[in-house]
């Protein structure tokens, strides 16, 4: 292999940012990431990822840097994969301790996200 050459197997790789907001998908009836088709199944649970990502401006400021997210996490392209609390992959409903804020996804769209009350309100 020349150095000149590009390594096809390593240009197939998804290139994802650490804590890339995005969202999971069903395929085949399995859970997987919505980039990379890799199986999230069993890392449901609080990711962090950076404060900047929220969109809602009502949102109060607590003063982390990092804030908790409910969602899937993909071990393979580094994606947070936060649950869309309209879906029907969650039964997080009002009275659980979470609240739904507007979020930048890596699509581009702005959409709602799970986090807790408590990060909010202090």
């Amino acid at each position: 292999m020349s150095l000149d050459a590009p390594d096809l197997a390593q240009t197939m790789l998804p290139v994802g940012a650490e804590n890339d907001l995005g969202r999971p998908e069903r395929f085949n009836g399995a859970l997987r990431c919505g980039y990379c088709e890799q199986d999230v199944e069993g890392t449901q649970k609080a990711h962090r990822v950076p404060r900047e990502y929220l969109a809602d401006h009502a949102v109060v400021d607590t003063g982390h840097d990092e804030i908790p997210v409910f969602g899937f996490y993909c071990r393979y392209c580094s994606r947070v994969l936060a649950i869309d609390p309209h879906s029907d992959t969650t039964d997080l409903g009002p009275g659980t301790g979470w609240i739904a804020v507007q979020a930048d996804l890596a699509t581009g769209d702005c959409g709602p996200v799970l986090v807790p009350t408590q990060e909010l309100y202090k």
